[in-house]
């Protein structure tokens, strides 16, 4: 990075020191990172992780409030992201987390109505319904945790042809 800090790779170099300092616990390194990332290379493809980084990195450095609002601008920011079902998801968590169900449940719902497809949406289902359940919602909660049963495929039997019948 000190030899070629103008290449083409910068970014991204810059990016993994970041993420590698987060794993360490190096907090303030991979925040100082992340941030530069998003201000100085705002087009890189690494960009749109490092936006959400700081907010997590916020979060390890006990800066609550300002994590959740780097986090709510990500996922406006980089709505169609490939982190921004798990960024929704950690929003509702925090929610949930902090009793403001009504909230939790929305995020949670969000992840599932935007990112359908997505792993955590399975996940999603079950905390809005959970957080359906702390607002006395009994009804709604129901209804959510009902989606989650998905139609199974009918399954399809070969039967052998009559002429074949009574061979082994």
């Amino acid at each position: 990075m000190n030899v070629y800090p103008q290449g083409a790779l910068f970014p991204e170099a810059l990016h993994r020191h970041g993420l590698a300092a987060y794993q360490i616990g190096e907090i303030d390194m991979a925040l100082k990172d992340f941030t530069r990332v998003v201000s100085d290379y705002p087009k890189s493809r690494v960009a749109p992780q490092a936006y959400f980084m700081r907010g997590w990195a916020l979060y390890m450095r006990g800066q609550e409030e300002e994590s959740l609002k780097v986090c709510k601008s990500f996922v406006d920011r980089y709505p169609d992201s490939e982190w921004t079902p798990g960024v929704i998801f950690w929003i509702g968590e925090y929610a949930f987390n902090h009793g403001s169900y009504a909230d939790a449940e929305a995020q949670f719902i969000k992840l599932v109505e935007t990112s359908p497809k997505d792993p955590l949406a399975d996940q999603g289902l079950i905390w809005a319904g959970r957080s359906a359940m702390m607002q006395k919602e009994y009804l709604r909660a129901v209804d959510t945790f009902s989606r989650l049963a998905k139609p199974i495929p009918p399954v399809r039997v070969w039967m052998r042809p009559a002429s074949c019948r009574g061979i082994p």
